[in-house]
C-alpha cells in the first residue's frame, strides 16, 4: 500500500469520484443481476460519500473517467485499450515519482490530480509533462 500523508479531515475543500457510466458495467458473460447488484453498489458508494461531504460542507462532484484520464495522460487514440491505458496512467504517477501498488491506485492519483487542477492547487509532484511516446504511443 502507498504511504499517504493524511492531512485533518477538516483540511478538505472537495472531494472528487470518477462517475460512473452504468451501462459501462456490462460485460460480455454477466448477468442482469450481477450488473444490477454491482450498478446499486456503486450507487449507494456515491451516495455515502455526497451525504458525507454534504454533513461535512464539503464540495463533490464527479468526474468521467476520460476527463480525468486526457487531463493526466494527454488525449489517447480512438479505440485505445483499457490495459494500455492503464499501463499509461501507472508510468505517468512513475514519472511523477509516485509508485503506485496497481493500477486502481494510479488511477487514484490521476483522479486526485484531476481534482488538484480544478481547485487551482499546485501538487509539488505534478509538473512533469508526461511523454507517452517514450511508450510506444502515437504522439
Amino acid at each position: 500500500m502507498m504511504a499517504v500523508e493524511k492531512a485533518p479531515l477538516e483540511a478538505l475543500s472537495s472531494v472528487e469520484t470518477e462517475a460512473c457510466l452504468l451501462g459501462s458495467l456490462m460485460r460480455q458473460n454477466d448477468t442482469i443481476d450481477s450488473v444490477a447488484d454491482t450498478q446499486k453498489v456503486l450507487i449507494g458508494l456515491a451516495g455515502h460519500c455526497e451525504s458525507f461531504c454534504d454533513a461535512k460542507a464539503v464540495r463533490c462532484f464527479s468526474v468521467n473517467m476520460a476527463t480525468w484520464r486526457r487531463m493526466f495522460i494527454g488525449s489517447m487514440p480512438r479505440g485505445t485499450g483499457r490495459r494500455e491505458l492503464k499501463d499509461f496512467v501507472i508510468a505517468r504517477c512513475r514519472e511523477l515519482g509516485l509508485k503506485p501498488d496497481d493500477d486502481n491506485q494510479a488511477d487514484a492519483i490521476g483522479i486526485l490530480a484531476h481534482t488538484l487542477k480544478m481547485e487551482k492547487i499546485d501538487a509539488p509532484w505534478a509538473v512533469a509533462t508526461f511523454d507517452k511516446t517514450a511508450l510506444g504511443a502515437a504522439a
